[in-house]
């Protein structure tokens, strides 16, 4: 009996559990992305693992929305949106984020763990990536996108596309 009535209020507190939470793709809502790193020269450390093709990340903690995320892994993301801007001298760099990448349940809301970070190269006006998903979702499968704001170590580096990795498995 206990154990019938333990499931019944489990069930009647699960919605409210998600009071508070935000869609993270959701189109009027701009996410504040706060990436705080340790080192001092995690911009270099970044560069040097993405010039030697690793895909290996730096850990940092990590706000998002203001809920903290402790060691999350971080590394540049691209090609040509990473290498035509850095050699441009531009600090504004597109970064792939792990959340689950030390503590292995972390999740995002909505149970994702990875957020890609566009900085919009070639795309003065910041809408086409988030157009084109959207209305290619209209009519098929297709990854869900927005915009944050991010900054890096108190450096607010600007507004980024924020877009659902394909390989979440939720």
């Amino acid at each position: 009996m206990i154990r019938i009535l333990t499931i019944r209020l489990a069930l009647l507190l699960a919605p409210l559990s998600l009071l508070g939470q935000t869609d993270l793709y959701d189109l009027t809502h701009i996410v504040e992305i706060d990436i705080q790193f340790q080192e001092p020269d995690w911009h270099e450390r970044l560069d040097s693992l993405k010039e030697a093709g690793h895909d290996e990340r730096l850990v940092a903690d990590v706000t998002v929305d203001g809920k903290p995320y402790p060691a999350t892994g971080i590394r540049y993301k691209g090609n040509s949106s990473y290498f035509n801007v850095r050699n441009a001298n531009v600090r504004k760099l597109p970064f792939n984020l792990k959340v689950n990448f030390v503590h292995k349940k972390a999740r995002l809301p909505g149970g994702f763990t990875t957020m890609k970070l566009s900085n919009v190269f070639r795309d003065p006006s910041f809408l086409r990536e988030v157009l084109a998903y959207e209305i290619a979702g209209k009519y098929m499968p297709a990854p869900r996108s927005n915009f944050a704001r991010v900054s890096v170590n108190g450096e607010y580096l600007g507004l980024y596309n924020l877009t659902e990795s394909v390989d979440d498995d939720l």
